[in-house]
């Protein structure tokens, strides 16, 4: 089985566009656009950034503008800290409206000859989190991972609960496309505990999206379903419509699992009038690519080829790896079940050559069953039992990792929980001890 492409490498990579402001900040946001009457010179550049920073969910172009002013300025100025922190805020923001090569070439790469001149932690957390995006936009999920990391430490440092909760449930989405699961779900918990530490509602209900998916990947539907009920209620007490159009993709995912295919489909058509009605186009090609999985698992073919093909045209302008395969993959699956096998395979060699390039695991063993079917169909009864082989010796080797990862940690806690239990039982004798002095010291 496929394993499904969700719009959550895209829409979780940065949490620009949720719809929620702080408490505290409305008053901020006053008293800095009050500031920018008068400020000129750095300290507008700066002003100009923080207003950018606090507005960027609500109002993103306008966010966009005040960060390109500050940027402008700065150069203006020479001075390398602004220009950095400029670049970087502009590389985020586009990143979120539109995840491409073109955005890293035009802020992120630029802002790495800058990084020397940076002491800020925020700054520097900002700096690995652009670059962690751009990592996973081209398909290196190791590097990207890489790159959390190094953003959540210095994150840490500013103990900014609603940046930590953006970095903690990118990191669950990268443990997802890895197929580590459980690790997943336990980023996406403590992402959620961050943003309720602020009463981040925005934050809050994209972290219960995040568990949601985890939980649906795992297998747990019900505890997913249970997550995602929970952020629609958020979403709907505090207004938050531009989430909403993600809980009706994952309603669309979980009953696409079901196999209920009409259901999800009736979900994936609600999200991707949701998304245009907002003028938002970041998430439509993942929306499509659903679309075009479900029709091809209920055996409609013919109506898959057209999303998936208009989803494959979004990938392509945004350069982005993972949405690239995918759709290959679907539209070989498609044009096999319509028994047009040329097209097929050209379409699937595409998707196994970029799913090898990036690393795509789950793609390449779902591509092997495939293609072994595509053969069966033709009659080439030696080259279906090659793939079929290719398939069933890859996925073992991925099962027999993943339980043995399941075994040494299993292993590791209960050789803990030995060391606890020891050093419970010595401080139990060492107080016996002491109560055995204490007596003889009084006789």
């Amino acid at each position: 089985m496929r394993k499904t492409f969700s719009f959550f490498t895209l829409f979780l990579f940065y949490n620009c566009l949720i719809l929620e402001t702080l408490p505290g900040q409305l008053n901020q946001t006053d008293s800095l656009s009050k500031l920018l009457i008068t400020a000129t010179g750095i300290k507008k550049a700066e002003t100009e950034l923080q207003l950018a920073r606090l507005i960027r969910r609500t109002r993103t172009a306008e966010a966009i503008k005040l960060a390109e002013d500050a940027l402008t300025i700065s150069r203006a100025e020479n001075n390398k800290p602004i220009e950095f922190r400029s670049l970087v805020i502009l590389g985020l923001f586009n990143f979120s409206i539109s995840p491409s090569e073109e955005t890293y070439i035009n802020y992120i790469k630029p802002a790495k000859n800058l990084v020397s001149y940076i002491t800020d932690d925020l700054d520097k957390s900002d700096f690995f989190q652009a670059l962690a995006i751009y990592k996973a936009i081209t398909g290196s999920v190791d590097s990207s991972e890489y790159f959390y990391k190094l953003a959540l430490e210095y994150a840490l440092n500013t103990d900014n609960k609603t940046v930590l909760s953006s970095i903690e449930r990118n990191l669950a989405g990268i443990y997802e496309q890895k197929g580590l699961f459980r690790e997943a779900i336990e980023y996406g918990l403590g992402s959620l505990k961050e943003a309720e530490a602020v009463s981040d509602s925005g934050s809050m209900a994209a972290s219960m999206i995040r568990i949601s998916y985890s939980y649906l990947q795992y297998g747990n539907y019900t505890l997913s379903l249970e997550y995602l009920q929970k952020a629609l209620n958020i979403t709907e007490k505090a207004h938050l419509n531009i989430l909403q159009r993600e809980i009706l993709n994952c309603f669309g995912e979980v009953y696409k699992k079901l196999e209920q295919f009409d259901r999800a489909l009736d979900y994936y058509q609600k999200a991707l009038d949701a998304d245009e009605s907002l003028g938002a186009t970041s998430n439509i090609a993942v929306f499509l690519i659903n679309m075009g999985e479900c029709y091809n698992k209920s055996g409609r073919p013919e109506k898959a080829i057209p999303n998936v093909e208009k989803a494959l045209k979004l990938f392509k302008v945004a350069n982005y790896a993972e949405g690239i395969a995918r759709c290959n993959a679907e539209l070989g699956v498609a044009y096999r079940d319509l028994k047009t096998y040329s097209k097929s395979e050209q379409y699937f060699n595409e998707s196994q050559k970029l799913a090898r390039k990036i690393e795509l695991v789950d793609l390449i063993i779902s591509n092997n069953k495939d293609i072994s079917k595509l053969y069966s169909l033709q009659g080439n009864i030696s080259k279906a039992f090659e793939y079929y082989k290719l398939y069933s010796e890859l996925k073992d080797t991925v099962f027999s990792k993943e339980k043995a990862k399941q075994i040494n940690e299993i292993q590791t806690r209960l050789e803990t929980e030995n060391k606890e239990q020891q050093i419970k039982l010595q401080e139990i004798e060492i107080e016996k001890n002491k109560a055995v002095i204490g007596r003889k010291n009084l006789q």
